[in-house]
């Protein structure tokens, strides 16, 4: 569990990485569309001065549209990387809790097969469908949450999901000090 907790984690840095650098680039774009703006509003923008600063102006322009491509390219295998580290981080824990409550089902009826004809078999069908003690509530441990996330959810999505597992872990034995 551990391995994919930690793996989940290691993908939501770099989808954070990701956003904070497009966010960084609205901030930059804003800045050099000001920087247009005053420079066009300075003269004439043939040869001088004027005409040097509406030229950076617009280069940084130009670069910055070309590195948000980029980040946009590189948004979408992220936020995949993202979705199906949750899934697999969200199927082992399912694993786990499904597991507890077969080892519990399977403790109930090697208590009750004495009482059935049959032996464990017997008892095994006789029980199928009974409200067992500790099964019942172990549906409780599962995550009710939704692992189709996007961009703007990641984060958010993520974070529910870890607190989710700290929470339940004690009940598996399962030690949270290594989550990332």
């Amino acid at each position: 569990m551990t391995t994919e907790i930690n793996n989940l984690c290691d993908k939501t840095k770099q989808l954070i990485q990701l956003s904070e650098e497009t966010f960084d680039l609205e901030a930059r774009e804003r800045a050099a569309r000001e920087q247009f703006l005053l420079a066009a509003a300075e003269g004439p923008i043939g040869d001088g001065a004027a005409g040097r600063k509406v030229s950076e102006a617009r280069s940084m322009l130009d670069t910055i549209e070309a590195r948000r491509a980029h980040l946009k390219k590189r948004m979408a295998p992220a936020l995949e990387q993202l979705r199906q580290a949750l899934r697999d981080a969200d199927d082992t824990w399912t694993a786990i809790v499904r597991a507890r409550a077969r080892d519990i089902s399977e403790k109930w009826v090697t208590v009750n097969a004495r009482f059935y004809s049959g032996g464990k078999e017997g008892a095994r069908d006789a029980l199928m469908g009974a409200n067992i003690p500790g099964v019942h509530d172990l549906h409780l441990f599962t995550w009710p949450g939704e692992t189709s996330i996007t961009e703007q959810s990641a984060i958010a999505v993520v974070s529910h999901f870890v607190r989710h597992l700290k929470k339940h872990a004690g009940n598996f034995n399962l030690d949270v000090s290594t989550f990332k």
